[in-house]
């Protein structure tokens, strides 16, 4: 079963999710393989797991403002009407980037506004180039609604302008601009910004670009801040999920992002913009900061078709028991290799480790003499977790994690080229392999001592 969406004519990125009347709608800007303009296609989910395609909500033209694509927004109802906005494109124009309105009765079939575009940059404050991804909500403080706008401040280190603008309205209809909500001149541009109330506190989701992607935290009392990291913990998610918008259902709040193509489907091409959307996750807070696990709907499919483990050493000391496996080599490498295991399979383990352990995880997608195949481990002393290639230890994503005793659970999902782990219910770490043709799996330890137990290995 696969669990990751991607349309069959394209690629998914920007999932913009919007709840009402217990559906989970996902609009996404669609990248089509031969090329042209971004488009909002539309998908929708009562479970979280089955996704029903709908038709496109927006398109590009004959408009000028966004002839070019209908980039990433947000989507609201209010008094039985549907509303986008959304980000209009066209380079040729001097303000490439407007914010533009769509409107539905239905909330699948939208016509454009003729006042389009509603908002555009001012430059008293911003630069009139960086002006995109509009979030609309209700601010219940202020009595009014809000939108906040990835902008950019006309003044400060180039490389470091980055804000988020904030409009006001009383009907949807009328906006009027004001100075930056927030202006932390820590990055080129906070992408796709998400607000909400939960806990207590006023929450800004938003996202930063380059080599590693991630979706950031901050949070103040106050709905205009001070906003602050709110602990160790301020990634959403890291690699290469980008993106994360969320949704509340009124019990629970989940995030939606999406795991990007590489050139040439290798592991050294170019990344690329849009691939397939991530599993959802479901936010929740601690004192540590920003966590994230895959949704408790999950548990049931994931576990559905187990295969028996079967590991036999092959490097170092092992001792083999029931559901569990223990490495009793406390220096070097040691691996413990089990038989081939389906292309696509969920894997879980309680791992306990020395203190002074190096490294411990899992290989898969490999062969027994690791001269090609993938890793993904814990690294203790350095409090993170990562994904690589082999030979060596080529890495391709890694994050931070507090590690607070000598014992973690490690999930891993692998879907198709997807793969994502999941730290104690509470880190994420997504990322995209190629090099498919092998199904090996085995286990190992370096520099310390280690037992896997309640494994668990199932297929999709």
């Amino acid at each position: 079963m696969k669990l990751h969406y991607q349309p069959k004519d394209g690629y998914a990125g920007d999932a913009i999710p919007f709840f009402h009347n217990g559906e989970y709608h996902i609009f996404y800007l669609k990248r089509f393989p031969q090329g042209g303009p971004y488009v909002w296609s539309h998908i929708m989910t009562k479970d979280l797991i089955n996704y029903t395609e709908l038709e496109d909500a927006v398109k590009p033209g004959p408009e000028e403002y966004d002839i070019e694509g209908c980039w990433t927004g947000s989507a609201i109802e209010h008094q039985g009407k549907f509303y986008i906005f959304y980000t209009g494109w066209n380079p040729k124009n001097e303000i490439p980037q407007t914010v533009c309105r769509a409107t539905s009765s239905d909330n699948i079939h939208f016509t454009k506004d003729l006042k389009n575009p509603v908002l555009v940059p001012d430059s008293r404050w911003y630069e009139l180039k960086d002006f995109r991804d509009p979030f609309v909500f209700w601010n219940p403080e202020e009595k009014c609604f809000w939108m906040l706008v990835c902008a950019r401040s006309n003044q400060g280190p180039p490389s470091r302008r980055g804000v988020i603008a904030l409009a006001t309205s009383r009907d949807l209809e009328n906006w009027k601009l004001e100075p930056p909500l927030w202006a932390p001149y820590i990055d080129f541009a906070p992408e796709c910004p998400d607000m909400f109330f939960q806990d207590g506190m006023w929450h800004i989701l938003f996202s930063t670009f380059g080599e590693t992607l991630y979706t950031r935290h901050r949070q103040a009392r106050s709905v205009r801040g001070h906003f602050k990291s709110s602990g160790r913990i301020e990634f959403l998610d890291c690699g290469r999920c980008y993106a994360m918008k969320s949704l509340s259902d009124g019990k629970r709040r989940f995030a939606f992002g999406w795991i990007p193509t590489r050139k040439d489907n290798r592991d050294d091409g170019e990344w690329e913009w849009g691939g397939t959307l991530s599993l959802p996750r479901e936010v929740f807070f601690s004192k540590d900061g920003i966590h994230s696990r895959y949704p408790a709907e999950y548990e049931k499919i994931l576990r559905k078709s187990p295969v028996p483990v079967k590991f036999s050493a092959n490097i170092g000391n092992w001792k083999i028991n029931g559901s569990g496996i223990e490495c009793m080599e406390d220096s070097g490498f040691s691996l413990a290799w089990n038989k081939n295991i389906a292309q696509d399979f969920y894997f879980s383990a309680r791992i306990d480790f020395s203190k002074d352990i190096a490294f411990a995880g899992i290989y898969f997608k490999a062969v027994p003499d690791l001269t090609t195949g993938y890793i993904a481990g814990i690294e203790p002393r350095a409090n993170r977790i990562f994904v690589a290639a082999t030979p060596g230890r080529r890495e391709i994503v890694w994050r931070t994690i507090t590690l607070e005793k000598c014992s973690c659970l490690l999930e891993m999902v692998v879907d198709g080229q997807i793969v994502e782990i999941f730290l104690d219910k509470k880190y994420c770490l997504s990322c995209r392999v190629h090099n498919l043709a092998n199904n090996g799996f085995g286990l190992f330890v370096e520099d310390g001592t280690a037992r896997f137990r309640n494994l668990f290995l199932g297929t999709l």
